[in-house]
């Protein structure tokens, strides 16, 4: 499944200062959406992207086809659902990772073992940037209600919740057929990830997700 999505070079520019020799990897970055939003600012021999679509890889090959491509086989209750629980084999170490829309459609255990795995491959002094949906925001808790046509409110929670479909779930099994999406306590967040020196930031103007920096000091 493609999706050309919003210019997320223009969302992550809000709290990176870019370097042309970062080494980047845009992790779910779908056929590329980081680097073709950049235009050109971002080095294609610096550029590692992994998704588990491989339709996606095959177009971001393409059209950029000096950069890494990494398709791996990983479960995705929306994007891969006949995936096992498989990691990305990435080539290198990185400097700066990014990540958008990304852990917003993964359970919550699967997020904290993905961020686990690409602390690894973080280099000391680098950086992971992911968005995230705040529960607490009620502009963002309104727009997915009116996607997946929820009328009820959200119940109070002091972790996450799940949006799947029309339903409200604090837990799985999971079994959507159209959306599923993990929103979080801030606090919570915070805490979760306290070992990664976790900050959040606000959206930019225009943009919902919540941004965090993890730093590798």
């Amino acid at each position: 499944m493609i999706y050309h999505k919003e210019n997320t070079f223009e969302y992550f520019s809000k709290y990176i200062t870019w370097n042309d020799t970062d080494h980047i990897l845009n992790f779910g970055g779908n056929s590329g959406n980081l680097i073709r939003s950049s235009e050109g600012k971002i080095k294609q021999e610096h550029y590692t992207c992994a998704d588990v679509d491989m339709q996606a890889m095959t177009e971001g090959l393409a059209a950029f086809p000096n950069a890494t491509w990494i398709h791996y086989n990983r479960f995705n209750p929306i994007y891969n659902i006949g995936g096992k629980n498989e990691l990305p084999n990435l080539p290198r170490s990185y400097n700066l990772i990014c990540s958008y829309s990304v852990f917003l459609h993964m359970s919550y255990r699967d997020t904290i073992e993905i961020l686990n795995f690409l602390w690894k491959v973080l280099e000391p002094g680098g950086k992971i940037f992911f968005s995230w949906c705040n529960v607490d925001d009620e502009r963002t808790v309104n727009l997915f209600k009116d996607w997946n046509k929820i009328e009820d409110d959200l119940p109070e929670v002091d972790d996450y919740l799940y949006l799947v479909d029309n339903k409200v779930q604090l837990v799985g099994p999971f079994y959507p057929k159209r959306t599923f999406v993990c929103m979080y306590k801030k606090d919570f967040l915070l805490k979760a990830l306290s070992k990664f020196n976790p900050v959040s930031h606000l959206p930019p103007r225009n943009w919902f997700q919540e941004c965090m920096e993890l730093t590798k000091l």
